[in-house]
C-alpha cells in the first residue's frame, strides 16, 4: 500500500485531533491522547523537516529525538516516512484545519496541576521546593526566588565516582550530577551556594547547588579534562578555553580569583571548557577559605607568586592572585592542547620549588602556534618567572582564538 499526502493528512488530523500553532510560524506543537507532546518543526516551504518528543509529565524538561513517522500508526511507519520525507506536505494547512483544543487542555491542565503542587510544597533549608517524579524515580529541587534554573537528581549511580578534596561524585548522567561532601557543615554549605550564586553571572562556571544536607546538584558540564588526557590521550582545541579565559578577565575586574584552576577543575562539553569545583574561590564578599590564605594545586603556582600572597599587602596579593589565575589557565591550556611531552612537563612543574616553568622547545613551540606574534616573549617570559613578568593584557586578548 502506497500512502498519499491525502492520506497521511487525513491519518494526523483526524487520529490525533490535536495539533497546536505556537508563537513561531516555524513551528507547531501535536498532542496525543497519551499526553505526549511533539514539537514539529518546519522549514520556509512549510515541508516538516524534524520532530522533537516532549513528555509534560517530565516538567517539560525532557527531550528526545524521534523520526516523523513515529506520530504516524505503526502499521504505516516505514512508508509514511518516506512519504514525508520526499513530498511537500503543507504544514500550515495541517494547523488552520486541525482542532487544537485538545492539545490546548491537556497542556494547560498538566501544568496547572504542577504548579499547584509546587506552590504548596514548602522549602527545605537551602531554600528549594523538593517534588518527586515517581514514574521516573526522579527528584526535582526548584529555586523558590525563582532566579535559579530547577536541579534533579541523575538516573545513574556511580560506583567509583571520581573524587576531590571534598565532594566525591556519586551520581551522574548527560544533563546532571550529584556530589557527595560528608564533612561540610550547613552554615559551610550555605556560604557556598552564596558563591555559587555570586558566580553564577559566569557561562564558564558550571551551575551548581547544595540543595540537602552534604549533597550537591550540578549542571552536567562534560567529562574532566585531565581525565580526558590520561585515559585517551585526547587533544583539545585552544578555542574551547575562549570563554574561559573572557570570563576569567571579567572576574579579576571584580576581585573574583579563582585560585585553584587546573585540568582537575575543568571540564568540556560541546566544544566549551568551564570550572568546576569553586571551593578556594575569593570574592569582594569573601569565599569559603580567606582572601589571604594560601591555598591551590602546587603544580599549579610559583614559589614567586606564594611569597607575593604570603606578603600582607593587599595590593600585591590581588595582583599574585591575578598573575596566579592567569599562570593555571594557561598552564591547563597548553596541558589540554599541548602534545603529551608538554602535558607531562606542565603536570611535572614544581611551584613551590621553583619561580616559573623551565622554558622548552615544547613550550615555544606551543606559543609560536597559539600566541599572536607580538605577545610571543610576553607569554614565555610570564610563564619563566610570573612574578617579575606579569602579561601586558587580559589573556584572552594575547591568544590566537582564530588559529
Amino acid at each position: 500500500m502506497i500512502l498519499t499526502s491525502r492520506q497521511i493528512h487525513q491519518h494526523i488530523t483526524t487520529k490525533h485531533n490535536a495539533l497546536q500553532t505556537t508563537d513561531n510560524s516555524n513551528e507547531f506543537t501535536l498532542t496525543l491522547p497519551v499526553k505526549k507532546v511533539y514539537r514539529v518543526l518546519v522549514d520556509a516551504d512549510g515541508k516538516a523537516t524534524s520532530v522533537i518528543r516532549e513528555n509534560p509529565k517530565q516538567l517539560f524538561g525532557a527531550k528526545c529525538k524521534t523520526s516523523i513517522a513515529n506520530f504516524l500508526s505503526k502499521s504505516n511507519n516505514a512508508k509514511a516516512l518516506k512519504v514525508l520525507q520526499k513530498m511537500d506536505i503543507d504544514c500550515g494547512q495541517i494547523i488552520n484545519e486541525c482542532n487544537k483544543e485538545n492539545a490546548v487542555t491537556t497542556i494547560q491542565a498538566a501544568f496547572r496541576g504542577f504548579v499547584a503542587r509546587r506552590s504548596l510544597t514548602p522549602e527545605n533549608d537551602f531554600g528549594f521546593k523538593k517534588m518527586t517524579n515517581e514514574n521516573h524515580g526522579r527528584t526535582y529541587y526548584f529555586d523558590s526566588t525563582k532566579e535559579n534554573p530547577h536541579l534533579r537528581t541523575p538516573d545513574h549511580p556511580i560506583k567509583y565516582g571520581s573524587a576531590g578534596a571534598f565532594k566525591t561524585v556519586t551520581h551522574a548522567d548527560s544533563s546532571f550530577v550529584q556530589l557527595s561532601n560528608p564533612s561540610i557543615s550547613l552554615e559551610a554549605a550555605k556560604n557556598e551556594n552564596k558563591l555559587a550564586d555570586e558566580l553564577s553571572q559566569f557561562s564558564s562556571v558550571c551551575h551548581s547547588r547544595y540543595v540537602e544536607d552534604k549533597t550537591v546538584l550540578a549542571r552536567n558540564g562534560g567529562s574532566e579534562i585531565a581525565d580526558q588526557r590520561r585515559k585517551y590521550n585526547r587533544k583539545f582545541p585552544v578555542e574551547s578555553f575562549r570563554l574561559a579565559c573572557q570570563d576569567l578577565a571579567a572576574m579579576h575586574n571584580l576581585d573574583i580569583y579563582m585560585r585553584d584552576i587546573k585540568p582537575e577543575n575543568m571540564v568540556i562539553k560541546d566544544g566549551v571548557a568551564r570550572h568546576i569545583d569553586l571551593d578556594f574561590v575569593t570574592t569582594p564578599n569573601g569565599g569559603t577559605y580567606p582572601f589571604e590564605q594560601v591555598c591551590g594545586t602546587p603544580y599549579m603556582v610559583t614559589r614567586g607568586l606564594i611569597k607575593e600572597r604570603e606578603s600582607g599587602d593587599k595590593e600585591r596579593i590581588k595582583k599574585a592572585l591575578k598573575s596566579g589565575d592567569q599562570f593555571a589557565m594557561l598552564q591547563t591550556m597548553m596541558y589540554a592542547t599541548g602534545g603529551s611531552k608538554l602535558s607531562y612537563q606542565v603536570r611535572r612543574h614544581d611551584g613551590i620549588g621553583k619561580v616559573g616553568v623551565a622554558i622548552t622547545g615544547a613550550h615555544r613551540d606551543w606559543a609560536r602556534d597559539n600566541i599572536l606574534p607580538q605577545h610571543k616573549n610576553h607569554v614565555l617570559k610570564f610563564l619563566a618567572n610570573p612574578t617579575a613578568s606579569p602579561l601586558p593584557a587580559p589573556l584572552h586578548l594575547l591568544i590566537k582564538w582564530d588559529n
